[in-house]
């Protein structure tokens, strides 16, 4: 009788110069295990699927730790980690919906809203719908008054993390401002910006 996980999964940080960076998934072989590209236990691994796995601060804590900036997760409080709505309904009662956000406390009086969203293949406007994701989420909490605001009224910083599954590197656009045309001449335009902060 076979003993032991049917499967891994490790989360290969980008510092790592042995492996690939991302979701690595060890399958049971006989007495040992094999690096697979994708889960036996959840074919095919789509969005809900890695949902169910996010659900847990836990994860979410390691998925920060390894992939984030170390001055950023260094100075987070995971034991506040708290599970938020992920639908977005905006002000003409479009709704949509993403991943899964957490709200985690950077110290007393400050929050930082998570949003993790899931990519299986390459979205050459993902910088954008992470903008949008964040303008909705925004005037959610501006209309509800919620918790998140500090004693000013200002907003929580928003930080987006895109966990990218696919094979290919991924080449699309991580600023918004990279997908804006811009004129060698002229009047500068102001335009959203975010900056990457990948360990």
């Amino acid at each position: 009788m076979e003993s032991g996980f049917p499967e891994i999964w490790m989360l290969v940080p980008w510092e790592s110069s042995v492996r690939r960076p991302g979701l690595a998934i060890h399958v049971r072989r006989g007495d040992g295990y094999r690096e697979e590209r994708s889960s036996r236990a959840f074919r095919p691994m789509h969005d809900e699927r890695y949902r169910t796995v996010f659900a847990f601060p836990r994860m979410v804590e390691d998925l920060l730790r390894g992939f984030v900036a170390r001055e950023w997760a260094g100075a987070l409080d995971f034991s506040t980690l708290r599970k938020m709505p992920a639908e977005y309904v905006s002000d003409e009662r479009l709704v949509r919906r993403g991943d899964t956000v957490w709200e985690v406390c950077l110290d007393e009086r400050r929050a930082v809203l998570v949003v993790v969203e899931f990519q299986s293949s390459e979205d050459p406007r993902m910088a954008l719908r992470l903008l949008a994701y964040t303008a909705l989420l925004y005037q959610e909490l501006a209309r509800n008054d919620a918790p998140g605001l500090d004693e000013a009224g200002r907003l929580p910083a928003v930080l987006p993390v895109v966990l990218y599954t696919g094979e290919a590197r991924w080449t699309a656009a991580r600023e918004v401002g990279a997908l804006v045309a811009t004129r060698a001449r002229g009047p500068r335009c102001v335009s959203a910006r975010a900056a990457p902060l990948r360990a």
